[in-house]
């Protein structure tokens, strides 16, 4: 039994005890197959990809074959620079203009190069990658897009300050906290929204003027009556009215009653949000973004 006990030591073997007996763990295994995940770490991948030259910036696809090798060696090179020669690429421009370029290193590294290599290539322009199925494409165009879904600019008011604001939130928890009295408040429903509103009418005129969401104004180019696509904020800067024609709602019967009822009068305030700290968003959107020029007192 001591035998035993002293050539367990020796084989470095640790016991860890379970519910179901004794588990063997040998460390010397676990340095083993730590040189062996290393090794497969380091193994070296290998990708081509394909330009044709109708993707190929003018620089790149000139009448002379010598020149055009050389800017795309210049390239290459530089691109192994910027991945501390980690990568290796090598190229070859087929008889119809295709460039082949092939990459050799990991697979990190070989993405990462590959992506340089095509957008300083073609300026982005290369269509010829399959999409991954459910995977937006990682583009400019993409991310902003995705990043405008993700805020919105809604409208609060404040039935005790007599306040109204406007703010850009977080599509998934629009509050905002009154700038007087700091309480935290939902955003006045859309279609209940009043400022400065967008109208296109079927006959193709596009207006702007004060508009209430629910209230329908009439085109003067065809009178037919038209409900705002968009209600906004009072813009800063409001181009003066140079047609001479004044404002006409359903609120002031188009124009019959001044001043217009919806220029001084709130059709809905905002309801107390109980907050409960759940998401960051709350505060990190608490800044004005939009000025409003209803004023604090209505």
């Amino acid at each position: 039994m001591v035998l035993l006990h002293c050539a367990l030591l020796l084989l470095n073997i640790d016991y860890t005890r379970t519910r179901t007996g004794c588990e063997q763990v040998g460390r010397g295994c676990g340095r083993l197959g730590s040189i062996q995940i290393l090794s497969v770490l380091k193994m070296s991948d290998e990708h081509t990809l394909y330009i044709p030259e109708e993707s190929l910036l003018g620089r790149f696809k000139t009448d002379e074959p010598v020149c055009n090798n050389r800017r795309i060696y210049s390239v290459s090179k530089a691109i192994e620079r910027e991945e501390n020669d980690s990568v290796s690429i090598t190229f070859e421009i087929t008889n119809n203009g295709t460039v082949r370029c092939s990459f050799r290193g990991t697979l990190s590294r070989i993405n990462r190069a590959r992506s340089l290599l095509e957008y300083r290539l073609t300026g982005g322009q290369q269509t010829d990658a399959e999409p991954i199925d459910g995977v937006t494409p990682l583009t400019l165009e993409n991310l902003t897009r995705f990043n405008a879904s993700l805020t919105e600019t809604r409208q609060y008011g404040c039935r005790q300050c007599k306040h109204v604001w406007w703010r850009k939130t977080f599509t998934y928890k629009p509050v905002s906290h009154c700038p007087k009295c700091n309480t935290c408040y939902n955003p006045i429903p859309i279609d209940q929204m009043f400022g400065w509103g967008k109208f296109v009418c079927q006959c193709g005129n596009v207006f702007f003027g004060r508009a209430q969401a629910a209230s329908f104004s009439p085109c003067f180019s065809c009178g037919e009556m038209v409900r705002p696509s968009v209600v906004g904020p009072m813009p800063t800067n409001r181009p003066q009215n140079r047609t001479g024609r004044q404002h006409a709602c359903e609120a002031c019967h188009s124009g019959t009653i001044r001043p217009c009822p919806s220029y001084s009068i709130m059709t809905s305030y905002s309801t107390r949000h109980d907050c409960t700290g759940s998401t960051v968003s709350t505060f990190l959107t608490q800044a004005t973004t939009v000025p409003s020029e209803f004023g604090s007192e209505l």
